[in-house]
């Protein structure tokens, strides 16, 4: 049987189970991605698909609808993204060639309201972040996903306006040193129906196929914790700065920048609310 969930209370049994799912990479025939969520209750959806869409359910007697503003949304996501544009160009008058995705990606990073889902090619990174906000009792979570653009069934999913591509190109000079730092890549997700990666990817692999490239980690509330609440970030976050230092210092990893594991995040005018909510996800 394909495990598509984890439940981990350590950094080691974190690692045993990346180890776990890393075996698929001879399968699918490159890396997986990751992002970490600090709720493990929340679907994998963009900031614009939280804001905009309603979630809804993939399977045999669900019931469908297209998205209330479908007939609109390129025209809202268009008009949002030339106000930026304007913007970025008047202050930074180098960034003028961007292309509307890498647009989309700068203004990722400096609170922009964007269709883009963040992901990492380095799960502890990953975990890093879900661990970083969590909140309460919930669970945190790191999902994997093996975005294969080549192996069958995987190579249906993509669609160049319902789920373009992924860009893994970090060498562009148009990508940011934080996100050379992260490692960081996106997903993004348009479908005129579904709102989250994972009831999109239900919609259109069978169910053991969405098993084998989509996984769920959950960070259980306990991890790492040897004297009750309140002392599991500190000896989750020293082991978790520990295996982002060690994977750094390889070729393939670039040197953190000095506001990492801080709030303080180079901004363009849309500096996002550091104010926590519980009922929904925070901002990508």
């Amino acid at each position: 049987m394909i495990r598509d969930r984890f439940a981990r209370d350590s950094v080691a049994s974190f690692a045993s189970a990346i180890d776990c799912v890393c075996q698929r990479e001879v399968f699918f025939g490159q890396r997986a991605i990751y992002r970490g969520q600090s709720n493990s209750g929340w679907p994998l959806q963009s900031q614009w698909d939280r804001w905009f869409l309603h979630p809804q359910r993939a399977g045999l007697w669900e019931p469908y609808y297209v998205q209330p503003h479908e007939r609109v949304k390129i025209e809202m996501q268009r008009a949002f993204l030339d106000v930026f544009r304007r913007q970025v160009e008047l202050a930074l008058p180098q960034e003028a060639g961007r292309t509307d995705n890498q647009l989309w990606a700068l203004g990722q990073h400096h609170g922009l309201i964007t269709p883009l889902l963040d992901w990492t090619l380095d799960p502890y990174k990953a975990l890093y972040f879900a661990l970083r906000d969590r909140i309460g009792s919930e669970p945190a979570a790191v999902w994997v996903f093996y975005a294969s653009e080549t192996t069958s069934p995987y190579d249906a999913i993509w669609d160049d306006d319902d789920f373009p591509r992924i860009e893994r190109d970090l060498d562009s000079n148009y990508v940011s040193a934080r996100r050379r730092a992260q490692e960081g890549v996106f997903t993004r997700l348009s479908h005129p129906i579904f709102a989250d990666l994972e009831q999109y990817l239900r919609n259109r692999l069978p169910p053991p196929s969405v098993s084998l490239c989509l996984v769920k980690v959950e960070i259980l509330p306990s991890a790492g914790s040897s004297h009750g609440s309140g002392s599991t970030k500190p000896r989750w976050g020293s082991q978790v700065r520990a295996r982002i230092a060690s994977s750094t210092r390889s070729p393939r990893a670039p040197t953190l920048p000095s506001w990492w594991g801080t709030r303080e995040r180079p901004h363009l005018g849309y500096r996002r609310s550091t104010a926590r909510r519980s009922s929904r996800p925070p901002s990508d």
